[in-house]
């Protein structure tokens, strides 16, 4: 994580079929909220068995993106928001998260 709350996370994709990340988000209260598509193209696509490192902004409120200091911690959430390219169903999965700030801030 950077010094501007930006984390990189390595998704990998472990179905049978391709999935498309269409969605994520970050932040310290485990809601779905501050979703956003994960690149500039609006969406990843992951085949199965492959996998693809995504950043995504950490939020502390709603609206109040995170920031600390080299050495620091965050411990909160990610959702992921995917389609399964074969059955066309939307899903969300989440899961807890800590990560210690050792860079500086950082663009996705």
């Amino acid at each position: 994580m950077s010094t501007n709350g930006i984390v990189e996370l390595n998704l990998a994709n472990t179905f049978a079929e391709s999935i498309n990340i269409t969605a994520i988000g970050c932040n310290e209260n485990n809601t779905i909220s501050n979703m956003h598509d994960p690149t500039p193209y609006n969406s990843i696509v992951l085949q199965p068995e492959q996998s693809a490192n995504i950043y995504a902004q950490c939020y502390m409120t709603s609206a109040l993106k995170y920031a600390g200091s080299i050495g620091g911690s965050f411990t909160g959430y990610v959702f992921v928001n995917y389609t399964n390219s074969q059955a066309k169903l939307s899903t969300s999965i989440s899961g807890q998260l800590t990560a210690v700030i050792s860079t500086s801030q950082s663009e996705p």
